[in-house]
């Protein structure tokens, strides 16, 4: 393997527990807006979590130039939930097939019902940028800006802090 998988946002690592849920990562969200109501049945949302996936643009910087990263459509990670206030799925955002980017596309209950949410973690020390409907949701920069440990099998790297991207209209 490559790489081992660094999931920096706590929502990616609440999605892989069987313990959390992802309503102990709401903090690290962001609304998605303009995003239809998330559908009844969870073959439907996971058709809607692909469509929404396909608004995410991201990109790494190398050498002062952008790279498009390439999103996959199947998801890497599913979660195992029934329950529409607390279903979503993990994509990843790739260089040809290495893992760059990983963003969570999931619900959560609001005051206004269950609505769609997104937050991303790094799986790079390149800087990265990721656009929801071409607006900038999340970046990473430049990697010695930042402090606390990151090991790979690269040593040890710098990881960020994931920017709180809550909207502030909710």
């Amino acid at each position: 393997m490559g790489h081992y998988f660094q999931i920096q946002s706590i929502i990616l690592l609440a999605a892989m527990s069987a313990t959390c849920s992802a309503r102990d990562a709401e903090s690290d969200l962001a609304k998605a807006e303009r995003a239809p109501e998330p559908a009844k049945t969870r073959g439907l949302r996971l058709a809607q979590m692909r469509q929404l996936s396909r608004y995410f643009d991201a990109s790494s910087r190398a050498d002062d130039v952008a790279r498009p990263l390439r999103p996959l459509n199947q998801p890497l990670y599913r979660f195992d939930t029934k329950k529409i206030d607390d279903d979503g799925a993990i994509f990843g955002y790739v260089t040809g097939t290495d893992p760059e980017l990983l963003v969570a596309i999931l619900t959560l209950q609001t005051k206004d019902g269950p609505k769609w949410h997104f937050g991303a973690g790094r799986f790079s020390d390149l800087p990265l940028e990721l656009k929801f409907k071409n607006k900038t949701v999340w970046q990473f920069g430049d990697r010695v800006s930042y402090d606390g440990g990151y090991v790979s099998q690269h040593g040890i790297d710098f990881r960020p802090r994931m920017p709180n991207l809550r909207a502030d209209s909710e």
